[in-house]
């Protein structure tokens, strides 16, 4: 899913104005999903840790195995929220299906709008 979110953004960016709202159609349930589950998959993680590192790895690669793990989690976490807030400081309605919509998590604000419009890209 999160890489068919990074192609699907992608293609939002680079593509004619005819495609965007379909891509956009998509891009905004599915960054949800992910939200959805990647919360699932941390409470998942708290309660079951995984399993040991293998006794090979030097400090510094177990360091660097933990810390890439947490901030792709981190990741998965903050760009659906961000994406939100985007829309949300910009009054965007964030339909997720037919008449199922978000309510809005960020006040208006223009210029939060922009900020959060090009950390999100």
């Amino acid at each position: 899913m999160v890489l068919a979110m990074l192609l699907i953004g992608v293609g939002m960016v680079s593509t004619v104005s005819s495609r965007y709202h379909g891509l956009i159609d998509i891009h905004r349930p599915l960054g949800i999903a992910v939200l959805v589950l990647v919360v699932i998959r941390l409470i998942n993680r708290v309660c079951n840790p995984g399993p040991a590192l293998p006794a090979h790895l030097s400090a510094l690669e177990r360091c660097a195995a933990k810390a890439s793990q947490w901030l792709l989690y981190a990741l998965m976490l903050l760009l659906p929220l961000e994406g939100w807030g985007m829309l949300s400081a910009q009054r965007y309605p964030i339909v997720l299906a037919g008449a199922v919509h978000l309510p809005p998590i960020l006040p208006y604000d223009p210029a939060l709008y922009a900020l959060l419009r090009r950390t999100h890209t």
